[in-house]
């Protein structure tokens, strides 16, 4: 038997199917590592309160003068008057 991570309903559908042996398969999980210590708990509101907090990184910013502000950039016409003339009447 190749050595795959199977979740429980292929476990349930190989030994079945007698593709698996409760021993085979009782062997594999022993091989597993206890992972239970990354688990992260959670607060009544859904906020992690198991995890480490990191800290943020800044970016430095060059201050400088602010770009002018650009009002008349766009026409505010219809782009489609030229092709429908007035339009319907």
């Amino acid at each position: 038997m190749k050595e795959y991570y199977f979740d429980t309903r292929l476990q349930e559908k190989m030994l079945f199917d007698n593709r698996l042996t409760r021993q085979q398969l009782s062997d594999q999980l022993a091989t597993l590592e206890d992972v239970s210590g990354k688990a992260v708990e959670y607060d009544e509101e859904g906020n992690p309160t198991n995890i480490p907090e990191r800290e943020l990184k800044t970016l430095p910013i060059k201050p400088g003068e602010p770009e002018p502000v650009v009002e008349d950039e766009f026409e505010l016409t219809d782009p489609l008057s030229e092709a429908w003339g007035a339009g319907p009447q």
